[in-house]
C-alpha cells in the first residue's frame, strides 16, 4: 500500500506518486479493486476530453477506496498523477452510500452503468460477472436472478445466459468482449 500524505488543500494523496495507469490492475502502489475491474477499462476517445477537463478544473470528484484499493476513479487518478495533481481519496466506509447500506458492488454498478455507453454484449458480460460474484458471496438466490440482472442492464435474459456460458467455458475471451473486440 502506498504511503498517504495530506497536500496543501488537505486532500489525501499518495506520497511521491508519478506515472500513468498500467494495463495491469496496479497503480504504483495502489491496486484497482476487483469490483472495479468487472466493468472493464474503457479508456478511449473520451480520455483526451477528461484530461483537458481535469487540467482546467482539477479532479472534482474524490476517488473512493475500499479494502486498500481504488474502487472508483482509477482513470481520474491516472490522469491526475501523470500531471502531479492532487486527488482526494475517501475510504468507502466514510461515504454516504456506505452509510445508507449500499454495497460496494451496487455502488460500482450504479456508477459505471450510468456513465458509460456499453454495447449489449458488454452489458451481458457485466451482468453475468455480477451474478457470479453475488452467488459466490451468497447474496443472491438462484431463482429469477438472471432475469433481474438482465433487466437491470437492459439486455435479454438469454443474452446474459450466453455471456455467463462464455465466461464459464472460455474466460480468456471476456476481456476481449469487454473491450468491444468480440461479440
Amino acid at each position: 500500500m502506498a504511503q498517504i500524505a495530506l497536500d496543501a488543500q488537505g486532500f489525501l494523496v499518495p506520497r511521491n506518486f508519478r506515472g500513468v495507469i498500467p494495463d495491469a490492475s496496479v497503480i504504483q502502489g495502489w491496486r484497482v479493486h476487483d469490483l472495479c475491474l468487472i466493468f472493464g477499462d474503457d479508456r478511449g476517445n473520451w480520455q483526451a476530453s477528461m484530461e483537458a477537463d481535469i487540467m482546467a478544473h482539477g479532479v472534482i470528484d474524490p476517488l473512493i477506496s475500499f479494502e486498500g484499493a481504488i474502487l472508483d476513479g482509477r482513470n481520474r487518478f491516472g490522469i491526475a498523477s501523470e500531471h502531479s495533481l492532487s486527488v482526494a481519496i475517501i475510504p468507502w466506509e466514510m461515504t454516504g452510500e456506505h452509510l445508507s447500506g449500499m454495497s460496494p458492488l451496487a455502488y460500482c454498478s450504479a456508477k459505471n452503468l450510468a456513465r458509460r455507453h456499453y454495447a449489449p454484449d458488454v452489458l451481458a458480460v457485466i451482468a453475468a460477472e455480477v451474478l457470479a460474484r453475488k452467488r459466490r458471496d451468497g447474496e443472491l438466490p438462484q431463482r429469477g436472478a438472471t432475469a433481474k440482472a438482465a433487466a437491470a442492464v437492459g439486455v435479454s435474459q438469454r443474452t446474459v445466459q450466453r455471456a455467463a456460458l462464455v465466461a464459464a467455458q472460455a474466460p480468456e475471451l471476456v476481456p476481449a468482449v469487454k473491450a468491444g473486440g468480440l461479440s
